[in-house]
Parts: C-alpha cells; structure tokens; sequence
C-alpha cells in the first residue's frame, strides 16, 4: 500500500514538475496533464445555458446510465462551445427553475418556447432577450439519379428506394404519402435482402437525407429516394464529385415533393441573458446566434430550428443587452 502511494505521489510530482519545466499554468497541468488540445480553456468558468427539453424527465432511468445516447442539443452545445472558446453546459430544467436561476445568475442563458417565456415572465420580466429562435420548415424531394433512366414517379415501381429515417416525419411518413397518391405502395418497391436499418418490411432507410443522397448517386443499385429540400437548395448547380464526396443539383431528376412540415420542437423561442451575465460574453453569444444558420445549420436543424433572428436594439426588456452585445460589422 505504502508503495502504491509513493508511486502515486511520484506521478503527480513528475507531473507538476514537468509543467514547470514546460512553463505551462499549474491549474491548466493539473486539470489537463497531458496537455490535449480540448478546443477550450477548461480553467474558464462554464457557460451554463437551460433549456425546457426532457420529456421523460430528469430522473427518467436513461438519464443516469452512461451509454446515454448524446442529446439533439449536442452539436449545438459543441458548436458554441468553440465559438466561447470556454465550457458550456446545457441543463434541462423546469420553467419557474429557469426564471429563478437567470434571476440569480446561477444560468446566464436560456432558450425557451413562446408558452413557457409567457409562463415565465406572467409575473415580471425575467431575463433579457437576445433573439427569438425560428422553428425549422421540412419537405423532401422525390429524386432519382441523373443517369438513371426515371424520369416521373410512375417509373418508380419496382426500384430500390432510399428513404431518410425510419418514421421520420417527411423522409419516411409524408414520403409514402406522396408516393401512395401516385399509385405507389410499399408493395411496390424492391425489398432489401439484408435492410441498411432492421425493420419489419424490409426497406432501405438510411440515418440522414445525406446518406440517402450518397446512395442514390453513387450507390449500387439505388436510382430513387428522398432528400431534404433545403440540402438540395444548398448544392451548387454543377460540380459533384465522389472524391472528396460533394453533391450539386445536377447529381439529381426530382420527381415530386412531399408537404412542408414545420418541426415541432420545445426551443422555438427567445433566446435570454441574465442580468448578471458576462456583457463580453453576451456579445460573443449574439455574434455566434446571427451567424448560425449559414456556419452550424445541422446543429441547428438537430433541435428543429432554422435560425435565430435577433431582437432590434429598441426591443423591450431586451434594449440594453442587445445593444451592448450586439456583434461589431
């Protein structure tokens, strides 16, 4: 035991020895002793943002085990995290916990629904408000590959298609819809022999509507399938290429489109600052909100938002902060 301890205040002695030597802070050695490229200053204080998000809630039993699958807020949490250049931590909470603790400081922000911000605020104003996030607005596009030779959706029956997700909400559900008004029923499809996804019947569904556009492009006997509207707007007319992988609009024929269907999501809302935040940190924040749509979309789209559109500088509660933390030009 004694020598175990000796081993162990050896470790720890080499390594603060080595920090000296290295001319590295004594907190960043300590916490850091490998000195790994973390994208942020662990010794900053965190940022702590709250969100109304859970629908299971806090003690729900997946929360705690450690093979918890990384929450919809993740790249967003990533994202920000980067542009901070300091820890951020995302923190499910009630409404009345999230007012008490902007008001305290304990959180600096929180993004929250229109129906909880009225909640909140019934009895005053609570925090200030930086910009109110947009719900995202999805349709997919029916496509089959340029070289293929489907040219209109009756030309599908009896195709290998690519659909988005499982029960997803356009690259599935409104997908078979569009298709079972034009005659087409999941009968009609080729059946995977060994499906991408396990499922009951048997079709090709893939993770993302970029997956689905690989395999319909470059796949092996996939002409057909379905693709985000906005990914596909976001191509270049020309220029596709396999190596390094990148779509353009003349990649694909699109057959059809299915209806437009806003994501239903819990963070479309405003975006608020305590009182007691950080005013260079607000503005490092407001910079990060008016830029996200064309830097981090996927993050964004993660949580079911588009954009974040930012409060003029007479807004309401929100005058003072916006106007000291609005980004420079």
């Amino acid at each position: 035991m004694k020598t175990f301890a000796r081993t162990c205040a050896g470790l720890v002695l080499s390594t603060v020895v080595a920090a000296g030597c290295s001319q590295v802070d004594f907190s960043k050695s300590v916490w850091n002793p490998f000195n790994l490229e973390l994208g942020f200053d662990i010794t900053k204080k965190p940022v702590r943002v709250g969100i109304v998000y859970s629908h299971q809630g806090l003690l729900a039993l997946e929360s705690w085990l450690p093979l918890r699958k990384a929450p919809p807020y993740a790249a967003l949490r990533d994202q920000l995290t980067k542009d901070l250049g300091c820890g951020v931590q995302i923190q499910e909470l009630e409404p009345f916990q999230i007012a008490a603790h902007l008001q305290s400081g304990r959180i600096e922000y929180a993004l929250v629904s229109e129906e909880d911000y009225k909640t909140m605020t019934a009895q005053g104003p609570v925090g200030q408000v930086l910009a109110s996030a947009v719900p995202l607005t999805r349709c997919g596009l029916i496509v089959a590959s340029a070289k293929s030779d489907v040219h209109r959706l009756a030309e599908i029956k009896g195709k290998r298609f690519a659909f988005g997700p499982k029960d997803d909400p356009v690259l599935a559900v409104a997908t078979l819809h569009v298709l079972e008004t034009a005659g087409i029923t999941k009968e009609d499809f080729q059946k995977e022999l060994i499906p991408i996804i396990p499922n009951l019947d048997r079709l090709q569904y893939h993770i993302s509507s970029y997956e689905a556009a690989k395999e319909i492009v470059y796949g092996l006997g996939t002409e057909v399938g379905v693709i985000e509207e906005a990914e596909y707007e976001s191509f270049p007319e020309t220029g596709g290429r396999l190596l390094p992988l990148k779509f353009a609009k003349d990649d694909f024929r699109v057959l059809g489109r299915t209806a437009t269907i806003r994501a239903e999501t819990s963070l479309a809302g405003p975006f608020l600052a305590s009182a007691q935040a950080n005013p260079e940190v607000t503005r490092a924040v407001v910079k990060f909100l008016s830029a996200t749509d064309k830097e981090h979309e996927r993050a964004l789209h993660d949580v079911g938002l588009s954009r974040f559109d930012l409060k003029p500088a007479t807004h309401d509660t929100g005058s003072a902060v916006v106007r000291s933390a609005a980004p420079p030009k």
